[in-house]
């Protein structure tokens, strides 16, 4: 298969020469082999041929380069993802950093593990920055009526994510239900996939059908939909109120929790998702907040 993929080809570029045989040692076998099934397409083996070339480029060049440790040190952060920001003869790139876990890496020092927590954190509430509120949200703080229904659940959360069970909350605006969501994502993170979202973001995800958001969605162990009731009133309405019927209840049948906030009276709520409320019904604990907004009384 090497001689046909390197047949009559030029991997000679502008300023840089690669050989053939360190064209071949920094592409992997798969993507050796989709090329050569690709070359019968005209159109793509100029593609394809470019994005190899250009990977061997990158490689040769990142190992060229030596990184002094008092160059390396000077790049440390905790945000730096393992790679170091480099320049050569050709320009700039990431090269993988050499001094991870070593004595002044920041990341496997005592940021380590909250840098690693602040990636997963990234992840759950993506492609929004993680809310400020989430750092404060404290079991502390939530509505003594049911703190301790709420603590039991969070404590109980292996069993109930393995039981595809959750929690349903309604409550006026401001009594602490996203808070609540926020106490549970903490407690999960370290364990389970998660992702959180507005009803309007799951709305807008499903009616444009933007597949990667659509995976998050459908296959999080833990998904947390805020705001029922709230979403936004489009002319493909009808057509995401079908689309969240079949996300909720795909999570049913295959086990997933589901957690949710609403300002709506259940009462509102059964009438309005008919099918939804009947799945959570089933899977839910229902809590209702009571009491004034939080944010009034911090304002006053």
């Amino acid at each position: 298969m090497q001689n046909s993929i390197l047949n009559g080809l030029n991997i000679l570029e502008p300023m840089f020469e690669i050989s053939s045989k360190d064209f071949l040692k920094y592409n992997s076998q798969e993507a050796l082999k989709n090329y050569a099934l690709n070359c019968k397409h005209k159109e793509l083996k100029p593609i394809l041929k470019k994005l190899l070339i250009n990977k061997a480029i990158w490689a040769i060049r990142a190992e060229k380069i030596i990184l002094t440790e008092d160059y390396i040190k000077s790049q440390c952060r905790t945000d730096c993802k393992g790679a170091v920001y480099v320049k050569d003869d050709y320009g700039a790139l990431l090269k993988r950093c050499p001094s991870i876990n070593s004595s002044f890496c920041l990341l496997s020092l005592e940021n380590k593990k909250s840098f690693e927590e602040e990636q997963k954190l990234k992840e759950v509430f993506f492609p929004y920055a993680i809310p400020t509120k989430y750092y404060e949200s404290d079991i502390a703080k939530v509505n003594k009526d049911i703190r301790n229904k709420v603590y039991r659940f969070i404590q109980n959360l292996p069993e109930i994510i393995s039981n595809g069970k959750g929690i349903f909350m309604t409550g006026n605006v401001g009594t602490g239900k996203t808070s609540i969501l926020y106490l549970i994502i903490k407690e999960a993170l370290q364990n389970y996939s998660c992702y959180y979202c507005t009803v309007n973001d799951v709305y807008k995800y499903l009616i444009r059908q933007n597949d990667e958001f659509i995976a998050r969605l459908y296959y999080s162990e833990l998904l947390l939909i805020d705001d029922l009731g709230r979403e936004y009133m489009s002319e493909n309405i009808d057509f995401g109120a079908r689309q969240f019927d079949e996300l909720i209840d795909f999570r049913y049948r295959e086990n997933k929790s589901t957690c949710l906030t609403t300002n709506l009276m259940f009462e509102l709520v059964k009438n309005k998702y008919p099918r939804v409320y009947d799945r959570l019904k089933e899977k839910n604990q229902f809590l209702i907040i009571t009491g004034e907004s939080q944010r009034i009384s911090n304002w006053r």
